[in-house]
Formats: structure tokens, C-alpha cells, sequence
């Protein structure tokens, strides 16, 4: 993935849904011939009763995880919320050898996102997404409701975490099962993790 010393080095991407504000969406929808589809995958660790944190973190140590993360990311562009970027150890982030977007409102947090870009929105997010790199969602709960719930995810990958009595506070959110096809499954650690890979089957929506 190609660095750049600044902003002003990176090339500026063609003309595509993703340089429309948000308020203008309905605007981009009658435009047809222009829009772009692009591969946007999610990924996340479920935990017994669908937790996927507490208090600011994972409630759970999985390295295999860990590593099937690593290895599904690295090399392409992964855009979380502010608490999931500030729930990362100061010493790991930005995540090495990928692109870091992070999603705020917050003017002043975007002076302490060193080494990550920011953006407003979602959609302008993707946008910021470098040619040749995946977009992966990487949390949280909000971030990963909305991109659910607008259609917008192709592919998700999903490690189910079977211990129970687990602590949580936040939550993956629902989701139509019959808009998804199971591609794999994998066990790991004496079946404590089930690597799950689901291909969406109905039609992506437009950013």
C-alpha cells in the first residue's frame, strides 16, 4: 500500500457516488452510469449473546482471532469509530500496514488521530478508501449498524466466541440471516472460536 508524506501527494480519485455529500444521495440515485459498486466487508468477534465488548474492550483473549484479523486486514483500509480507534493500546495504532480511517464529528479528536484519516460519515469514508484496498468495518456497534442496515456490506466475516458468563455492554447488531450465504466455517481452539465467512446473496445498496 503506498504511503504519502501529506494529503497533497495523494491522487485525487475520480468522480464516483462517494464524492456527493450525504444529503445529496437521492441526487446520485439517478445516476446510474456513474455509480461505482465496491467490495465492502465487514468483520467483527461475537461473543455468547452477541456481545462484542464491555467497558471499552474485548472481553476475551483470542490470538488465533487476532491473527485471522491480521491477516484478513493487512494490506487494505479499515474504518472504525472513535471509541473502537481509542479502545486500541496507543502503542498499536494506527493498525500497521493499513490504511486507518476513523469516523468523527468530533473536531478536536481529529487532532489526536494521529496517523489516521478521518471522515464525518460513512460514505465519506469509503471515499477515502485508497484504489487497490478492501474497505473492512471493524466496529463498533453504531458503525456496524449502520453499514448493515444500509445495504452496504458484500461480504462479512465473523468469529463466533463460545464462553459463556462473558461480561458486555455492547452489541453486534441484528441482521437478516436470509440475506446471507455461509461460505465457510471453521473451528479453532477445541471449538471455543467458529470462523464464520457469509457472502450477502440480495443486491448491494448504493452508498
Amino acid at each position: 500500500m503506498k504511503r504519502y508524506q501529506s494529503d497533497l501527494e495523494r491522487p485525487r480519485r475520480p468522480v464516483g457516488w462517494t464524492d456527493f455529500p450525504e444529503k445529496h444521495w437521492h441526487l446520485w440515485q439517478r445516476l446510474p452510469k456513474l455509480r461505482k459498486k465496491m467490495d465492502i466487508h465487514l468483520i467483527a468477534a461475537i461473543g455468547t449473546g452477541g456481545i462484542i465488548g464491555h467497558k471499552g474492550g474485548i472481553p476475551w483473549k483470542a490470538p488465533k482471532d487476532m491473527e485471522r484479523f491480521r491477516y484478513l486486514t493487512t494490506g487494505n483500509a479499515v474504518i472504525m469509530g472513535r471509541k473502537t480507534w481509542e479502545s486500541i493500546p496507543e502503542d498499536f495504532r494506527p493498525l500497521p500496514d493499513r490504511q486507518n480511517i476513523v469516523l468523527s464529528r468530533d473536531t478536536e479528536f481529529w487532532r489526536r488521530a494521529t496517523g489516521a484519516q478521518t471522515a464525518k460519515t460513512l460514505p465519506e469514508a469509503l471515499g477515502l478508501v485508497e484504489e487497490g484496498c478492501v474497505p473492512f468495518v471493524i466496529g463498533g456497534q453504531s458503525v456496524y449498524q449502520e453499514a448493515l442496515d444500509k445495504g452496504l456490506v458484500t461480504r462479512m466475516y465473523i468469529t463466533h466466541v463460545n464462553i459463556d458468563g462473558l461480561p458486555g455492554d455492547t452489541f453486534f447488531p441484528e441482521y437478516r440471516e436470509d440475506e446471507w450465504e455461509e461460505l465457510d466455517t471453521l473451528y479453532e481452539s477445541f471449538e471455543t472460536l467458529r470462523f464464520v465467512t457469509l457472502q450477502r446473496i440480495t443486491p448491494q445498496s448504493n452508498p
